[in-house]
């Protein structure tokens, strides 16, 4: 009975075993044809419903089929694994994806066509480098401009505090160089037409308030000079007045001490 027992426990480890091994031996056939870049073979495989591949099966060094075909610059296999569900952004034992090796590599189709598929752009690797500061590092123009044009991050700081632009000075790649600095111009060049155009705006509502200003200083001006005119004005009519009366005054008062003195001296004869 025990007997019989422990048969049937190994039989069925045994062939658990066979089946995790045959698994994997299909899983390895997938990468090396996927490394090889052999099509057909690799077709035979994923359509295969009685072999059942596992797309994401990962060698010892945690590479699956999809990071090996970024990594050798095969575009129609990758695109061929994607169909299939492979995962895009399987990271191996130093946490690089089929876009980093791809960029690392120089294969800007490969990296265009990850992209297009939603890879993650800035994903670091265990030295904190991102695609675009490999294909820095690496003297990959082309892949550079494909990496800007999905939006990179070329301010990304590895773990060593560079970014890429100052890795491709350190590399001498003046390509590159070029291709990051002509993004980052038209950046600033950018922003520096907003700062203009806020600036001018600025400006133009300082000059408008200055108008303004200017207008009700100019009218509070012409008021006071008007209040000014009217009470001169005001002054010299009282002036002329009080000189009319004054004259007025001098007029009778002559005319009254002549009419005296006449009266006086007619008296004065009437008496002799």
């Amino acid at each position: 009975m025990l007997y019989s027992i422990l048969t049937t426990i190994f039989c069925f480890c045994g062939l658990n075993n066979l089946l995790a091994t045959e698994k994997s031996h299909y899983g390895l056939e997938l990468i090396r044809a996927a490394s090889d870049g052999e099509n057909v073979k690799l077709s035979k495989l994923l359509y295969n419903k009685a072999k059942k591949v596992n797309v994401n099966y990962a060698d010892t060094h945690g590479k699956t089929a999809i990071i090996w075909a970024a990594s050798n610059g095969y575009n129609s296999i990758v695109k061929t694994l994607i169909k299939k569900s492979a995962n895009i952004d399987h990271i191996d034992k130093m946490r690089k994806t089929a876009l980093i090796h791809a960029a690392s590599n120089g294969y800007s189709d490969v990296v265009d066509t990850l992209l297009e598929n939603h890879a993650k752009i800035d994903h670091a690797d265990i030295e904190g480098f991102t695609a675009l500061i490999h294909a820095a590092i690496n003297d990959r123009k082309n892949v550079v401009k494909v990496l800007i044009r999905h939006d990179a991050d070329i301010n990304h700081i590895d773990h060593y505090g560079r970014t890429a632009i100052i890795w491709a000075i350190i590399k001498s790649s003046n390509s590159v160089v070029d291709a990051l600095t002509t993004n980052k111009k038209e950046f600033v060049d950018s922003e520096s037409d907003k700062k203009e155009t806020g600036a001018l705006t600025t400006n133009k509502k300082e000059f408008v308030d200055s108008e303004s200003d200017k207008k009700e200083t100019g009218a509070l001006t012409t008021n006071k000079k008007e209040n000014r005119f009217s009470i001169k004005s005001l002054l010299s009519s009282t002036g002329f007045m009080l000189s009319c009366i004054i004259l007025l005054v001098f007029v009778v008062v002559c005319n009254y001490y002549y009419y005296t003195q006449v009266k006086v001296d007619l008296e004065e004869e009437i008496n002799v």
